[in-house]
């Protein structure tokens, strides 16, 4: 059985099984990077909102041997889970002094993000985007989130300044930093990292920053002052490779690095990005330079840059 059979014979099977309450939706859902989802999502008539389902996902498993019966099964179960907060309660005036506590950031690659920018409120930083994401249930590794859509940010009358406030503040609360050997997370979280460690690289210790959950950790670098009590803690200027949207790699500048070193990093994250990362999880193919003196995040050139679009006080 081929994908589309798969689709239409898995439909046919959750309408046979459900009742009348119960309507069935095939949707293709933007993702980050321009990532498109084929997805299903069950929407009983007394809801507002359903969890949407990748439809690869459920075709891997049938692949592995699940009939579609189980898969019917699991996406009922889902379905059916109690979800703490509708989408209509969100776009209400009065519900932003509910949510404010649960406004959220994350980075994203702003080239590869055009679209989905053009439906959100964002902050600019360097060549990434900060948005701003709704956490509606944080349990463990179960997470349930939803972003924040202009449609929502304007029923709130709400900047995407004022949100950045917000975010800055309950970020670090909700999702605290991660920072750690490298070597004391590959296993648990990232067990392709070692394709960082080239055969080449001068620096044989580098460490992980990300949040305790390791998803969407990449924006620990925003939290405020992290990266200057890094800084201080080395010692030294810091350089930020970045892993993915979820982590970034932080090792301490030397003196002692030559200008083919520096290459090596910068090579380093191009190759990690199109052999080892999904394209969902790309954020960019920039290595950052933090100054300890300026306090400040930049794009890493040969000569630093100090241009606005290059550079950035941080937060």
């Amino acid at each position: 059985m081929n994908y589309e059979e798969f689709c239409a014979a898995l439909q046919e099977e959750l309408f046979n099984r459900l009742d009348t309450s119960c309507s069935i939706h095939r949707e293709r859902v933007l993702k980050n990077n321009g990532v498109v989802l084929d997805s299903l999502a069950l929407l009983r008539l007394e809801k507002h909102c359903s969890p949407v389902i990748s439809l690869e996902m459920l075709y891997e498993q049938f692949e592995k041997g699940r009939t579609l019966a189980e898969l019917c099964e699991y996406m009922i179960s889902i379905t059916d889970t109690q979800l703490p907060v509708s989408v209509t309660s969100l776009t209400s005036l009065n519900s932003f002094e509910e949510f404010r506590d649960q406004i959220t950031w994350r980075l994203i690659s702003r080239d590869k993000n055009k679209e989905l920018l053009k439906t959100i409120p964002w902050i600019p930083f360097l060549d990434l985007a900060v948005i701003f994401s709704l956490i509606i249930q944080s349990e463990g590794e179960t997470q349930i989130s939803s972003v924040i859509t202009n449609t929502v940010s304007a029923s709130w009358n709400v900047t995407a300044e004022e949100l950045f406030a917000l975010a800055k503040e309950n970020t670090p609360r909700i999702f605290p930093a991660s920072f750690r050997r490298l070597e004391t997370v590959i296993e648990e979280y990232f067990p392709g990292a070692t394709d960082f460690v080239h055969e080449d690289c001068p620096v044989p210790t580098l460490y992980v920053l990300t949040n305790d959950a390791a998803h969407n950790g990449a924006a620990c670098v925003l939290y405020p002052d992290k990266l200057k009590d890094l800084a201080d803690e080395f010692g030294s200027d810091l350089l930020i490779l970045p892993s993915s949207i979820h982590e970034v790699l932080i090792l301490a500048d030397s003196e002692n690095f030559t200008e083919h070193d520096y290459h090596v990093f910068c090579n380093t994250i191009k190759n990690v990005n199109r052999e080892s990362i999904q394209p969902e999880d790309f954020l960019s193919d920039n290595m950052y330079l933090y100054r300890r003196e300026t306090d400040n995040l930049q794009i890493f050139t040969e000569v630093p840059c100090d241009s606005s679009v290059d550079s950035a006080t941080c937060v």
